[in-house]
């Protein structure tokens, strides 16, 4: 008889690629990946990632030896499937369904696409005049939810990367101002922290991934936005950039690898970010 899973599923979606990941006593292993075929129609659906989704789940019951139906599953979406953005606006007093309709409507107009196309999640901030937004197409969410109950598994967490990686580092040790970098190959993912309060976030792409190419795209990124007092805002990064200066390390700050979204899910989120 197959065993249960007493803990949820680990799956990672990026474009080309679903990972799910084994674990055992605590250490990763035995990783398996999917590649994700290309959609033969529009370039926004999301059939290849779905099917990836379908397949990796039953490799991943066999190497385990453990039963994927009635499983929970965490499902963490890379950066460069969702928009993020800071939303100037006084939301003491806007119900949540309304301030997610505003979202998706200035996230759309700034994209060019239909607002509906969207499913969002808003996180008002400590004064209550602005909100970090997440935006996921609502084509996606429909593909991953669809494989799960084929698969009849259970979405337990749906959460894109930034948000997991801001929720599960700092959900009770909390910098007032910080610049954070999330690196995945050479996708950047950088958010600007001010007074407890997210200023700005944004997606970027490394030539290299190393700390000279990092400290280059986290300093233009600060020049753009007049960060004041960027030379001792301190960096928390996640990635292996190789060596860095003897003067930098006291500021430049590497993370251990991220808890399990499982255990972050425990905790009070910061950003608002599960689309399950």
């Amino acid at each position: 008889m197959l065993r249960l899973w007493n803990k949820p599923l680990q799956i990672v979606i990026e474009p080309h690629q679903v990972t799910a990941s084994m674990s055992k006593t605590g250490l990763r292993q035995d990783d398996i990946v999917v590649p994700v075929a290309k959609p033969e129609a529009a370039p926004a659906t999301y059939d290849g990632i779905g099917k990836a989704i379908r397949d990796i789940l039953p490799q991943l019951g066999s190497r385990s030896e453990r039963a994927v139906y009635g499983a929970r599953l965490n499902v963490e979406v890379a950066d460069t499937l969702v928009h993020y953005d800071v939303l100037n606006i006084d939301a003491r007093r806007l119900p949540a369904d309304e301030l997610d309709r505003l979202a998706a409507l200035g996230m759309a107009d700034t994209l060019g696409i239909d607002s509906s196309s969207l499913v969002m999640r808003c996180s008002v901030q400590l004064d209550g005049l602005s909100a970090v937004v997440c935006g996921m197409p609502a084509a996606l969410t429909d593909a991953i939810r669809l494989a799960c109950d084929d698969a009849g598994c259970r979405l337990n967490r749906l959460e894109p990367g930034f948000a997991a990686f801001w929720n599960g580092y700092f959900a009770r040790n909390k910098n007032h101002s910080a610049l954070l970098a999330r690196l995945r190959g050479s996708a950047l993912m950088l958010g600007w922290l001010q007074d407890g309060k997210w200023q700005a976030l944004a997606a970027e792409r490394l030539s290299e991934n190393d700390w000279p190419a990092l400290s280059d795209s986290c300093e233009a990124f600060c020049r753009r936005l007049c960060v004041p007092d960027y030379a001792g805002l301190p960096i928390y990064f996640d990635a292996d950039i190789g060596d860095i200066p003897a003067a930098a390390r006291s500021r430049w700050q590497r993370l251990s690898p991220r808890p399990e979204v499982a255990a972050a899910a425990d905790t009070t989120s910061d950003l608002a970010s599960n689309f399950a």
